[in-house]
């Protein structure tokens, strides 16, 4: 009986210790596949961690590639040779700008005027024209005047202040600023850039207001803005600094 007794505890004491070691080996087992795909897991987070890095490198290059073209497109890349243009500077505001140097800076004295550029109103004024006795351009206005519309409150929408005034614009200047004004001093305002449609009264006029650090609004004034006139108007603009 006694045998029989510790036969029945020995095979117990097998069947419990192949237990242990089944589930021992059954855990570490499912550990070392947990384990696996934890660091599976890791490495395609890695993965997808640096394609999505190189993908937002990329797309900051590409934008940057954008911006820098649409400066230079803004700042008048063109087939337009202006190295040998000569600086003028507004005498009031000292604003500068680029022009031919066939162009006279003593106004028009007499008539016919042909190319001159000349400051009216103290200095609010700066006009800058071509021989336009065939065509309308190059005609540049430069405005900043006493009165009430040049000179928004603080703060002022300036969109909002344009229509006020001129509410027909409505349909050709856009929702937000689309034009940047550099300085002399490294900084830049934000302008509204648009360009009315000619009519049978009247040439087509390209439009861009901006206001400065002493809520003074400027306005520069392209008349006969078309296809023929464009790439002229745009090398100017390009040598424009306030």
């Amino acid at each position: 009986m006694k045998k029989v007794a510790y036969y029945i505890v020995l095979a117990l004491l097998i069947i419990i210790c192949g237990s242990v070691a089944y589930g021992a080996y059954y855990y570490f087992d499912k550990y070392k596949k947990i384990d696996k795909e934890f660091t599976e897991l890791t490495d395609k987070k890695t993965m997808l961690k640096n394609d999505l890095k190189a993908l937002l490198d990329t797309a900051e290059e590409e934008k940057t590639a954008d911006e820098t073209e649409d400066a230079d497109d803004t700042e008048g890349s063109s087939d337009i040779e202006i190295s040998d243009w000569v600086t003028y500077t507004n005498t009031k505001y000292n604003f500068s700008f680029k022009h031919p140097a066939s162009y006279t800076t003593a106004g028009c004295p007499t008539k016919p005027c042909g190319e001159f550029i000349g400051e009216e109103s103290g200095g609010d004024q700066t006009i800058m024209q071509g021989d336009i006795s065939d065509v309308g351009w190059p005609n540049i206005a430069i405005m900043h005047l006493s009165s009430e519309y040049y000179n928004p409150p603080e703060g002022t929408d300036l969109r909002a202040w344009i229509l006020e005034t001129f509410s027909y614009y409505a349909d050709y200047i856009s929702l937000s600023p689309n034009y940047t004004i550099t300085t002399s001093e490294g900084e830049s305002f934000q302008g509204y850039d648009y360009t009315v449609p000619s009519s049978p009264q009247s040439y087509s006029q390209r439009y861009i207001n901006f206001v400065n650090n002493d809520n003074e609004m400027f306005v520069i004034q392209l008349y006969d803005y078309e296809s023929y006139s464009s790439e002229f108007y745009d090398a100017w603009l390009g040598t424009f600094v306030y």
